[in-house]
């Protein structure tokens, strides 16, 4: 959003005492500035820079709706708010049929309700297809003194429509069909169903749905005469719709600040709705200056904001609503007249939205995440530490067990940097402190993971508990965990049918998490198992480092640094040399062997030579191990190969050690607990190979085929028996269950906008449904992914929690998983397979081996790179750590980089 101009110091306390910033203030005399609208953007596209880049939903999830719930939907839910949704859709199902429309229109408001605070794309769509919808034969103005004044409007299709389909014909009311209602009742119900698909607009991007959202709320606010109470509402609600759709599309941008501002101009003074259309007015305003280079009205945007905080209720959960936007106009304006008090306002405001306890906690994550990107805020260490230490616990707390993965992937999306910035503060208040560092870096990131996981415990890690305790947590887990048997999108044929099932689907996860919420804590209750789920101890993380250190690479705008985690202790290494803008700008180009050797330089040397790991080890001597845990947009980038390959003098990762990759630390710790091949007891398969050569619209991958026939005859060679799907087809998650190894080779596809609908082409393996999978009980050992990108985040909102397609196997319940990290070459794959179990075969299925196989096979591809490179005569010179080509040769890829090992 945009910033404004401070004159006046805030204190501490007057944040801490909810006290408003600008309580009691005059206005300060601005001078005319233009400033842009800018929006921080998340880790990856930059997480916590100060790098801004123009958004045209700055403020599409920071404008609020209002006059469209029966109480204040704004306010904590009670504990009773599921069966009050079950006690309304039982009256709009099979009360009297004079009240249908009325208990819809209440327990689409509730759902809504629930949708507000919890997230959960399923009350979203229930009060969607619960939220009744009528029409008007002749647009015109309705005569409210009319005796029969629905009488015009006309009943249209009630078919019932999935949520993930374009919108029905609109299904409503007719006194002919029995349903006699007031006008106003129908208004109501437009009025709702707007704000219900805008709503679903901003979470989806459907642009059906904000369509119809603006054309059904015109119509609300056309026909609701010019003296009735709820013109303001209805007139700010199409305001904040039409800003959704086009936030730089000049003219719609026109019409959303006119209606915004004739709804503040209707809002008497002491309304509590005037400060939220207030907001809505300013920040439209802000983003229309913005757009039109203006800044002639900047003034007054900061005013009308600092009148909504102003005339708020202290206890209005859209407090921070209104601090974050204030906030970002002072920091708006900071980066274009870059006055310290602008600067120090933006932070007052985004502090208090942070501290905001009554509001809801998306709100809360999207401040802090702005606090803690500010320059600046490392001056304050108390309040730093207070902004990392409060958001990361947010971040945490945002996600429950009952959420679907879908939910919680959206969720922790707009959290995206806040771990790794809350690390920098942690660290710059005490270096030595790695501890408190990595705590905040676990609780902040890979959350879906930890979720996952957490649910996933091995059973033997309670046999020492009550029997009967860890019987009925493991019974607990097991009902939430499992799939629904009811589909809650499956097409019903009754509407009320169909609502009933997802709602039933929801209210029982509900009851499945409080029930496991009390076996945890019965089990907590045990002697000795005390910390059982808890955060990670500093001994557990230590322990985690039992086979070779762990180094956590932390990005952050403030500082980065590899945190490092030895059996010894956990320590610090400041990487001053790594900076994210220089991330950024090399992450479009990671593969180079420019980026190799500046990876090296920066961060990938200082690090093993603090280790001391300075030279291969001798013949004699096992191959060090490392674990790297890379954070934000430097997850993309190969740390096992960087070095100086060319320069022939073991200054390269691949010379010195063996690498792996992890999610996280919990990660480490969660997979070395399932059962291992020596314990888990099966009858399945040993291998289940995939070749994928051309799944449709892909090109054709001649030597998919041969990869797979090399594999088949290595597996065979040492006794292991393979089963081969037919081009991917039929149900590979059921295999899955039964298999030691699967190979998939074909193309890979990591998706842009949604990395949960990354997958292996040509098969039904999309991240989403490997994490609803459960294989832990009895899990494989090795997924062998031999296709572009497995390990790739096209979605830059899932770099924290390192959502792709080779993650989703591990979570599934895999040991070992090989992904890569780009595009592969296709003959270059089956020399890579077949080195890699050969090599497998002669070590036997051992933890260990896996990573070795890997890390051997590559080194010895990367080995004839090099003789290819110095065979053709190409010239290399180092200039300040720049590679330069010789001006007669071309540089021939490193083909062997993105392959990459995940496991333990």
């Amino acid at each position: 959003m945009l910033p404004a101009y401070r004159s006046w110091p805030i204190s501490r306390e007057v944040i801490q005492g909810h006290t408003t910033p600008d309580s009691g203030q005059q206005r300060p005399n601005n001078d005319n500035a233009f400033v842009r609208q800018y929006e921080i953007e998340g880790s990856a596209g930059d997480s916590s820079a100060k790098v801004y880049q123009p958004q045209n939903t700055a403020h599409s999830e920071a404008r609020v709706t209002d006059d469209h719930l029966e109480g204040d939907y704004s306010h904590p839910l009670g504990d009773n708010i599921d069966d009050r949704i079950a006690k309304a859709n039982i009256q709009a199902s099979f009360g009297p049929a004079s009240q249908h429309i009325h208990w819809a229109l209440v327990a689409g408001e509730l759902l809504y309700a629930r949708y507000y605070w919890h997230g959960a794309i399923e009350d979203l769509n229930m009060a969607i297809d619960l939220a009744p919808r009528a029409t008007i034969e002749e647009p015109g103005p309705i005569d409210v003194e009319n005796e029969n004044p629905v009488s015009t409007f006309i009943q249209l299709s009630t078919t019932q429509h999935s949520s993930a389909s374009p919108l029905p014909p609109n299904r409503g009311f007719s006194t002919r069909s029995g349903y006699g209602t007031e006008i106003e009742t129908v208004l109501r119900c437009h009025n709702n169903l707007g704000c219900y698909l805008g709503q679903r607009y901003l979470r989806l991007g459907n642009t059906s749905d904000i369509d119809e959202a603006i054309r059904i709320s015109r119509f609300a606010v056309n026909i609701t005469p010019e003296n009735h109470p709820r013109l303001a509402g209805r007139m700010n609600n199409l305001a904040v719709l039409l800003g959704h759709k086009h936030a730089h599309q000049r003219t719609l941008l026109d019409d959303a600040v006119s209606c915004a501002e004739k709804a503040c101009l209707l809002t008497p003074a002491a309304d509590p709705a005037r400060a939220i259309r207030l907001n809505n007015f300013a920040t439209l305003v802000a983003e229309k200056n913005s757009f039109s280079n203006a800044a002639s009205g900047h003034v007054d945007e900061i005013s009308w904001m600092q009148d909504a905080v102003r005339s708020a209720s202290l206890q209005s959960s859209h407090m921070a609503t209104l601090h974050y936007n204030l906030g970002l106009l002072y920091h708006a304006r900071f980066g274009h007249l870059r006055s310290e008090l602008d600067l120090n306002a933006a932070q007052d405001h985004l502090f208090a939205a942070l501290r905001s306890e009554k509001s809801t906690g998306s709100v809360r994550i999207r401040a802090g995440r702005a606090f803690l990107s500010l320059p600046g805020i490392l001056q304050d260490t108390e309040r730093a530490i207070s902004a990392a230490q409060t958001s990361t616990n947010l971040v945490a707390e945002s996600v429950s067990h009952s959420l679907r993965s879908t939910d919680k992937h959206y969720i922790l999306s707009q959290a995206v940097g806040i771990s790794s910035d809350s690390a920098s503060v942690a660290l710059h208040l005490d270096q030595d402190d790695a501890y408190s560092a990595l705590q905040l870096l676990e609780t902040g990131r890979a959350v879906l993971t930890s979720t996952i996981q957490n649910l996933r415990v091995d059973p033997s890690s309670l046999k020492d508990c009550d029997p009967s305790v860890a019987d009925h947590y493991i019974k607990s887990r097991a009902r939430l965990d499992a799939q629904d048997a009811n589909d809650p999108f499956k097409p019903v044929p009754s509407a009320v049918l169909n609502m009933q099932v997802a709602y039933d689907g929801q209210i029982a996860r509900r009851d499945r998490e409080r029930g496991l919420s009390l076996a945890i804590q019965q089990v907590r209750d045990q002697p000795s198992f005390e910390t059982f789920l808890h955060p990670l101890s500093e001994i557990e993380m230590l322990n985690a480092a039992r086979d070779g250190p762990i180094a956590v690479i932390n990005v952050s705008s403030h500082r980065c640094d590899a945190l490092i985690i030895q059996m010894t202790g956990t320590s610090t290494i400041h990487l001053p040399g790594l900076t994210l803008s220089d991330v950024q700008f090399r992450s479009g180009n990671t593969h180079c062997v420019d980026a190799l050797l500046w990876l090296w330089q920066t961060t990938v040397r200082p690090v093993l030579d603090y280790l001391g790991f300075l030279a291969p080890p001798y013949a004699d001597q096992s191959w060090p191990h490392i674990w790297w845990i890379s954070t934000g947009p430097l997850a993309g980038f190969p740390l096992h190969a960087a070095g100086d390959h060319l320069g022939r003098n073991s200054h390269t990762a691949l010379d010195r050690v063996i690498s792996s990759y992890s999610l996280s630390i919990g990660s480490i710790i969660r997979t070395r607990q399932r059962p291992s091949l020596g314990t888990a007891t099966r009858v399945c398969q040993d291998a289940v190979l995939v070749a994928e050569p051309e799944p449709l619209g892909q090109d054709y991958l001649p030597h998919a085929s041969d990869e797979v026939d090399v594999v088949r005859e290595a597996c065979q060679s040492v006794g292991l028996s393979c089963f081969q799907s037919p081009n991917g087809k039929g149900s590979l998650l059921k295999q899955l269950e039964s298999c030691r190894i699967f190979h998939f080779a074909g193309h890979g596809g990591a998706d842009r906008d949604n990395a949960l609908e990354s997958h292996l082409l040509g098969t039904e393996l999309t991240v989403a449904r490997l994490l609803d999978a459960n294989l832990s009980s009895r899990p494989p050992f090795l997924a062998y992914l031999s296709a572009c990108g497995t390990s790739q985040i096209q979605d830059k909102r899932a770099t924290d929690e390192s959502i792709h397609i080779a993650a989703a196997f591990q979570l599934a319940g895999f040991r070992h998983v090989i992904g890569t990290l780009w595009d592969v070459n296709d003959k270059l794959c089956v020399d890579m397979a077949q080195r890699f179990y050969t090599s497998l075969g002669k070590e036997g299925l051992e933890d260990g081996s896996v990573s070795r196989a890997l890390h051997f096979a590559v080194r010895d591809l990367r080995d004839e790179w090099v003789r290819g490179e110095e065979d053709a005569g190409r010239g290399v010179a180092c200039v300040r750590g720049r590679i330069k080509l010789g001006v007669h040769a071309k540089r021939a890829k490193a083909l062997w980089v993105p392959y990459i090992h995940f496991g333990v």
